[in-house]
C-alpha cells in the first residue's frame, strides 16, 4: 500500500488500540462510531434542540403524568461525539453522559451495542443511576472538605512568659511575691498576698492602711 499512498509507514495507535493501515482504522474505529451516532440521532427519543428546550419538555411531561419517567437523548453540548441522557425520576432533572466508542455505547460501566439495548436497561435500572450520582456527590463533597481542613492553621502559640490564665488582651493578673504561702484570707476582694504585703509595710514603719476605709464598705 506504500505505492498507493495509503500506507502508514508505522502502526498508528488511537486510544490505546493499534491499527496497521488506514483501511483498518476506518473499518474498526471510524465506521462503527459513525453507525452508532446515526442510530442515536435517528432514535425517536432524540431531540436536536438545546438543553433548555429539552428541559422544559421533560418537566411538562412529568407534570402531566407524575408516574412516568420522561427521558430524551441530546448531543452533549460540551464535547462533540458524546450524547446526554436527561430524565426526570421525581422532581429534578438527572443527566448521564453516553460515550460513543467502537465497542458500543458506554453508559457508566455498561456497554451496549445498540441504543435500544441501552434504553431497555435504563428503564429497568434508572434508580441505580440516581444512587450512583448521589454517591459521587458525597465523594466530591468529602474531597473538597479535606483540603480545607488541611489548610486550617493551628492557633499561634502564646508569647514567651504568658500564663494559661492570662486575661483577654494580654493583661496578666498581679502575681504574688516569692515565698507567699497563700494562707491568708483576702480582704475586700483584694488578693490575700497583697493584703499581707501591705500589712508588712505597716509593721516596718510604713503608714498602716485600712483597706476597708480606703475602698469603702460595700
Amino acid at each position: 500500500k506504500g505505492e498507493a499512498g495509503l500506507g502508514l509507514g508505522a502502526r498508528l495507535v488511537v486510544k490505546g488500540e493499534a491499527y496497521g493501515d488506514l483501511d483498518e482504522l476506518l473499518a474498526r474505529f471510524v465506521e462503527p462510531q459513525n453507525d452508532l451516532v446515526a442510530e442515536v440521532t435517528g432514535y425517536r427519543k432524540f431531540r436536536p434542540e438545546g438543553r433548555e428546550q429539552v428541559d422544559r419538555a421533560l418537566l411538562a411531561e412529568k407534570a402531566a403524568n407524575a408516574k412516568m419517567i420522561p427521558y430524551y437523548f441530546t448531543a452533549y453540548h460540551k464535547q462533540p461525539g458524546y450524547f446526554e441522557l436527561s430524565f426526570v425520576p421525581s422532581k429534578s432533572i438527572k443527566r448521564e453522559i453516553i460515550t460513543v466508542s467502537p465497542e458500543g455505547l458506554l453508559l457508566g460501566d455498561k456497554t451496549f451495542q445498540h441504543v435500544s439495548e441501552l434504553v431497555n436497561w435504563f428503564k429497568r435500572n434508572y434508580q441505580s443511576l440516581v444512587y450512583a450520582q448521589h454517591k459521587r456527590r458525597q465523594a466530591q463533597a468529602q474531597q473538597q472538605q479535606r483540603p480545607a481542613a488541611a489548610q486550617a492553621s493551628p492557633p499561634p502559640p502564646p508569647p514567651a512568659g504568658a500564663s494559661a490564665y492570662s486575661h483577654p488582651g494580654g493583661h496578666h493578673p498581679p502575681q504574688p511575691p516569692a515565698g507567699y504561702s497563700g494562707t491568708r484570707r483576702p480582704m475586700n476582694n483584694q488578693p490575700a498576698w497583697m493584703t499581707q504585703q501591705l500589712q508588712q509595710q505597716g509593721n516596718n514603719g510604713a503608714v498602716p492602711m485600712d483597706l476597708e476605709s480606703s475602698y469603702g464598705r460595700q
